[in-house]
C-alpha cells in the first residue's frame, strides 16, 4: 500500500503505524535484483543485506537475519514448485514484492512479530496456501499480497471484506450496497477496484487512509461520503468512477492524490476544504462535467495534469497561497474564459493553458519570470495579454495559434523567445522587441499574416530559420546593427516587402533568406557578407538592383531565380563560384560582367547555352576565358547540352597546379612539416596561407613552391594552402593541408549531470578527448546496483530515465590507439523532483566497546535535510538528532546491535528512506 508524496504533502508515518517511525512503502529503498526462474534449484542464499535462507530437502523454507527481506523484481523463490512451507525467523521486519509468487506447493506461511510490511504481491498465486497467521505487528499490506490463495478464498467465504489488523485488503468482489465494517482503520491498495456493481459504499469513521486505487474503476458508484476520520486520499482512488456525481472531501483530508478523481467523468461538482495543500497529478483530469472549482487558501501546489481535459469548467480561483502550478494543469479545458494568477506564482509552467479554446484574457502577475513551452498554444479567443518585466523568457510554442492576439509588447527583462512563440497569431498587427532579447528563433513570428512591420533590435545577434516567413502584410523590415546571421527562409514569402536594410554586421544569410518577396525593388548586400546563399533571391520578380559587395566569393544556387525585373548585375573580381541556375529565368538581365577569377559557372547559371569560344550568348562578357560544357562523369567536351554542367577555364594561360600539397603528421610536437606545390603558367609566384586553430588565415613570407613549420603544441592541426599567380595577375588556389602531430591522450570536454523533467524521459551525455585512434566504453550503475558496460561505442550515450534508473551514475573509458586509456568523471541522471540515495551507509563492527561506529549516505536532490533513526536490541525506533548526512556513535555494550537508518527530505518534504544496517562490537 502507498500513497505518493506530492509537491507539499506531508502525511506524517505516525498516521499509519501509530508511534513508530516507519515510513509508508514507496519510500523504501530497495537493493540489487536476484533474478531466478523455476528452473532455480539453489537450496540458500541472501535475500537483503542481513537476511540469508536455506531450503530443506523434505521442503521447509527458513528464512532469517534482520532487516529487510527485498527483492527488486523476483526472489529466489519466484515460482519455485520445491517450496512446502515458509518459517520466518523474528528479526525480518518487511516481506519484499513477489517474495513468494506462484509457489504453487507453498501450504503453510509461519511470520514473527517483527515483520512489519508485507509488500505486493508477496504470495499471489500461491494457490496450496492455506494456512498463514498475520501477527498484529503487520501495518501495512501491498496489492494482490495474497491473490490467488487458498487462505484467501476461506477468508471471503466467512466475508467477502477481508480486513487484517484494520487493512481492508483487496481482492474483494462486492455488488451492491457496502458497508465497510468498523474494524477497518485503512482502505488498502486496490481494495474495491473494478466492482463494476458496486451501487454505494458507507465509511465508518475508524478510516483514516484511502489507500491508491481503493474504488478505481467502480463505473456504476454514484457518490460516496468521505468521513472526517480520513487523512489522506492516495493515488487513484476514485480513477475512472464513471458514475461519480459528487464528492465531499472533509477537512481531515491534507492532500489529494496522483489521478485521485481521473476519469469521473459525471463528476459535476467538488468540495476541496481548506485542510487540503497540494492536488495532485491528474487528480481532475478527463472530468468532463466538472463545471467549477474553488481552491481553497491552504493549497499550495497544483500539480501537473491537475484538471487536463476538464472541457466544461469555465471558471477557476487560483488562490494567493498556491506557489507552484504543474504543466499542462488546465491544458484543454475549452469553456474557461479567464483566469487570475495571484502573486505567488513564479512560472507559468509548460502547456498550462494550451487549447483553452475560450479563454480571452489572463492577468500574469509581475511575480512570473518565465512562460513555459506552449502555455498558451492554441487559445485562438485570447485578445490581449500584458506580460510582465518580469518575465525573462517566453517558451517554444508559448503563443502559438493565438489567432485574436492583435498587439504585444515584449518587457526588457525578456532575453530569449523560443521556437514558433508567436507562429499563426494572424491577428498581430505589430510587435515591440526590446533590446534585451539576444536572439529569435525559429519560426517565431511564421505566418502572422497581420504583422506590418518590424524593427530587430542590436541587440539580435541571430534571427532564426523561418523567423518571419509568411508574413504576408510585412512591407518593411529594420534589422539594427548587430545582427551576424540571418536564417534559412527568415523572410520568406514575404510578398509585400518592399524594402529591407541588411546591416554591415551581418556576415550569413541562411538559404531562401527572402525567397518569395515578390514585392522587393532593391537590396544592399553589406561588406561583412561573404557568400549568397542558394534561393537567397529566388522569385524576387520585383527586384531592379542588386549591389554585391568585394566581399563575397560565392553565388549560391538560385540565388536570383526568376527575378524578372532585373536587368544588370556587375559581379566583383572576389567571386570565384557561381552556381546552378544563379540566374537563370532573369528575362531582362542584358548585361552581366563575369571576372577573370570566377573558376565555376552552375549548370544553367544564366537560364542559356553558354557558347565555345570567348564570347557567350548575348552581351555576356568573358574576358580571357574559354567556355566548355563538362560531363559530369567522363570530362568529355561539349559545347552545347544543357544537361551538364558549365566550367570556366582560363583561355590565355595554362596556369594550373600540376601537384598539390598533402597533409603531414609529425612524431612529436616540434618537429618539422613540410610541403610542397608543382604548377605550370608563366611568371608564376607563390604566396603561403596558414590558419592556425583558433586563428584567421595569414600570409606567411614564403614565396617558393616550398613551405617547413616546426609544428609546436600551439601550430598543432594548422592548415595551409598555396596561392599560385600568374604573369597576367590570374590565380589558383591550392587544396588545404594540415600540420599536426599525435596528441596525448586527454579529456577536453566531460561528460555533466542530466535531470530529466519526469519518469521515461531521455538523458544524453558525450564525452570530448583528444588523442589517436579513440574508442569509448561507457559504463553505468544503478542504485544499489554494480558497474556495467553497454553497448554505446561512440563518444554519446542515451538512456530512458525511468523509475528504476533514478539516480543512475555514468562514465566513459577513452582508449587510444596504443591500449591507453582514461576515464571520465562519474555524472548521474535523476528525474526533478525525486529524492535518490545514491550511497547507502553499511554495516559498522568496532573492535571493542565504546569505540564509535561512523554512518554516512550520499543522496542527489534538492536542497537536502537528513533524519538518522536508531534502535537498540529490545527497544524502539526513535529519531536522533544528526541533522547532516553523516551519523556516529559510541557503541557501548548496551548499544551492542544498534540498527540505523536515515530518512532523507528534499524542499518540498519529499523523502526516501536509507537502508537499516548496524553498529556491533566483534
Amino acid at each position: 500500500m502507498k500513497l505518493k508524496k506530492l509537491c507539499s504533502i506531508a502525511l506524517a508515518a505516525t498516521m499509519l503505524f501509530g508511534g513508530t517511525a516507519l515510513l509508508p512503502e514507496d519510500t523504501f529503498t530497495f537493493g540489487t535484483s536476484i533474478t531466478a526462474s523455476a528452473e532455480n534449484t539453489s537450496t540458500s542464499g541472501k535475500i537483503g543485506d542481513n537476511v540469508s535462507w536455506s531450503l530443506s530437502n523434505d521442503g521447509v523454507l527458513t528464512i532469517s537475519g534482520t532487516g529487510d527481506m527485498y527483492n527488486y523484481d523476483t526472489s529466489p523463490f519466484y515460482q519455485r514448485d520445491d517450496i512446502k512451507s515458509v518459517i520466518i525467523k523474528s528479526g525480518v521486519t518487511v516481506i519484499g514484492d513477489k517474495a513468494f509468487s506462484k509457489c504453487k506447493n507453498l501450504t503453510s506461511v509461519t511470520i514473527p512479530d517483527s515483520v512489519i510490511v508485507i509488500n505486493s504481491y508477496a504470495f499471489e498465486d500461491c494457490t496450496s496456501l492455506s494456512s498463514i497467521t498475520i501477527p498484529n505487528s503487520v501495518t501495512s499490506i501491498g496489492r494482490y499480497a495474497f491473490y490467488g490463495t487458498k487462505w484467501l478464498e476461506n477468508q471471503q467465504k466467512k466475508n467477502p471484506l477481508v480486513v487484517v489488523n484494520g487493512i481492508l485488503i483487496d481482492g474483494t468482489k462486492c455488488s451492491g450496497n457496502v458497508t465497510i465494517p468498523s474494524s477497518v482503520k485503512i482502505v488498502g491498495d486496490y481494495a474495491f477496484s473494478h466492482c463494476t456493481s458496486l451501487t454505494s459504499i458507507t465509511i465508518p469513521n475508524s478510516v483514516k487512509i484511502l489507500f491508491y486505487g481503493a474504488f478505481k474503476d467502480c463505473t456504476i458508484l454514484t457518490s460516496v461520503t468521505i468521513p472526517s476520520s480520513v487523512e489522506g486520499v492516495g493515488e487513484y482512488v476514485f480513477y475512472g468512477c464513471t458514475s461519480l456525481k459528487s464528492i465531499t472531501i472533509p477537512n481531515s483530508v491534507t492532500g489529494i492524490g496522483d489521478h485521485s478523481f481521473s476519469g469521473c467523468t459525471s463528476l459535476t461538482s467538488v468540495t476541496i476544504p481548506n485542510s487540503v495543500t497540494s492536488i495532485g497529478t491528474g487528480a481532475f483530469e478527463l472530468c468532463k462535467s466538472l463545471t467549477s472549482v474553488t481552491i481553497p487558501n491552504s493549497v499550495t501546489c497544483i500539480d501537473s495534469y491537475a484538471f487536463f481535459h476538464c472541457i466544461n469548467l469555465k471558471s477557476v480561483t487560483i488562490p494567493n497561497s498556491v506557489t507552484s502550478i504543474g504543466e499542462d494543469a488546465f491544458c484543454e479545458c475549452e469553456k474557461l474564459t479567464s483566469v487570475t494568477i495571484p502573486n505567488s506564482v513564479t512560472s507559468i509552467g509548460s502547456s498550462l493553458f494550451e487549447s483553452c479554446t475560450s479563454l480571452k484574457s489572463v492577468d500574469i502577475p509581475s511575480s512570473v519570470t518565465s512562460i513555459g513551452d506552449s502555455a498558451f498554444w492554441e487559445c485562438p479567443s485570447l485578445t490581449s495579454i500584458t506580460i510582465p518585466n518580469s518575465v525573462t523568457s517566453i517558451g517554444k510554442h508559448a503563443f502559438e495559434g493565438c489567432e485574436s492576439l492583435k498587439s504585444l509588447t515584449i518587457p526588457n527583462s525578456v532575453t530569449s523567445i523560443g521556437w514558433r512563440a508567436f507562429s499563426g497569431c494572424t491577428s498581430l498587427t505589430s510587435v515591440t522587441i526590446p533590446n534585451s532579447v539576444t536572439s529569435i528563433g525559429e519560426d517565431t513570428f511564421n505566418g502572422c499574416t497581420s504583422l506590418t512591420s518590424v524593427t530587430v533590435p542590436s541587440s539580435v545577434t541571430s534571427i532564426g530559420d523561418y523567423a518571419f516567413s509568411g508574413c504576408t502584410s510585412l512591407t518593411s523590415v529594420t534589422i539594427q546593427n548587430g545582427v551576424k546571421s540571418i536564417g534559412y527562409y527568415a523572410f520568406g514569402d514575404c510578398t509585400n516587402l518592399s524594402s529591407v536594410i541588411i546591416p554591415n554586421s551581418v556576415t550569413s544569410t541562411g538559404d531562401s533568406a527572402f525567397s518569395g518577396c515578390k514585392s522587393l525593388t532593391s537590396i544592399t548586400i553589406p561588406n561583412s557578407v561573404t557568400s549568397i546563399g542558394n534561393y537567397a533571391f529566388t522569385y524576387c520578380t520585383s527586384l531592379k538592383s542588386v549591389t554585391i559587395p568585394s566581399s563575397v566569393k560565392s553565388i549560391g544556387a538560385q540565388a536570383f531565380y526568376e527575378c524578372t525585373s532585373l536587368k544588370s548585375i556587375t559581379i566583383p573580381n572576389s567571386v570565384t563560384s557561381i552556381g546552378d541556375e544563379a540566374f537563370y529565368r532573369c528575362e531582362n538581365l542584358n548585361e552581366i560582367t563575369i571576372p577573370r577569377r570566377v573558376n565555376y559557372i552552375g549548370y544553367q547559371a544564366f537560364g542559356f547555352y553558354l557558347k565555345q569560344g570567348n564570347t557567350g550568348y548575348g552581351s555576356e562578357k568573358i574576358p580571357g576565358f574559354k567556355v566548355f560544357c563538362y560531363r559530369n562523369t567522363s570530362g568529355e567536351k561539349y559545347a552545347k547540352d544543357n544537361s551538364f554542367d558549365y566550367k570556366v577555364v582560363d583561355g590565355s594561360t595554362s596556369l594550373s597546379i600540376v601537384t598539390q600539397p598533402k597533409n603531414t603528421t609529425a612524431l612529436k610536437a616540434g618537429d618539422t612539416a613540410s610541403f610542397s606545390v608543382t604548377a605550370t603558367g608563366t611568371g608564376l609566384k607563390y604566396e603561403w596561407y596558414v590558419k592556425d586553430p583558433g586563428g584567421n588565415w595569414t600570409k606567411t613570407g614564403a614565396t617558393s613552391n616550398k613551405y617547413s613549420v616546426s609544428v609546436t603544441k600551439a601550430r598543432n592541426g594548422r592548415q595551409v594552402f598555396c596561392k599560385v599567380i600568374d604573369a597576367s595577375g590570374a590565380f589558383v588556389k591550392s587544396n588545404t593541408v594540415t600540420a599536426k602531430y599525435v596528441e596525448k591522450l586527454a579529456i577536453t570536454k566531460q561528460p555533466t549531470k542530466v535531470t530529466v523533467a519526469k519518469a521515461g524521459d531521455t538523458a544524453s551525455f558525450s564525452v570530448t578527448a583528444t588523442g589517436t585512434g579513440l574508442k569509448y566504453e561507457w559504463y553505468i550503475k544503478d542504485v544499489n546496483g554494480s558497474w556495467t558496460k553497454v553497448g554505446s561505442t561512440s563518444n554519446k550515450y542515451s538512456v530512458a530515465i525511468k523509475e528504476a534508473r533514478n539516480g543512475r551514475q555514468v562514465f566513459c573509458k577513452v582508449i587510444d590507439s596504443t591500449g591507453t586509456f582514461v576515464k571520465s568523471d562519474i555524472v548521474t541522471a535523476t528525474i526533478k523532483g525525486t529524492v535518490v540515495i545514491t550511497k547507502q551507509p553499511t554495516n559498522v563492527t568496532v573492535t571493542k566497546a565504546g569505540n564509535t561506529a561512523s554512518f554516512s549516505v550520499t543522496a542527489l536532490g534538492s536542497n537536502l535535510k537528513y533524519e538518522w533513526y536508531i534502535k537498540d536490541p529490545k527497544g524502539s525506533w526513535t529519531k536522533t538528532g544528526a541533522t547532516s548526512n553523516k551519523y556516529s556513535v559510541s557503541v557501548t555494550k548496551a548499544r551492542n546491535g544498534r540498527q540505523v537508518f536515515c530518512k532523507v527530505i528534499d524542499f518540498k518534504n519529499r523523502s526516501v528512506r536509507s537502508n537499516i544496517v548496524s553498529a556491533k562490537i566483534k
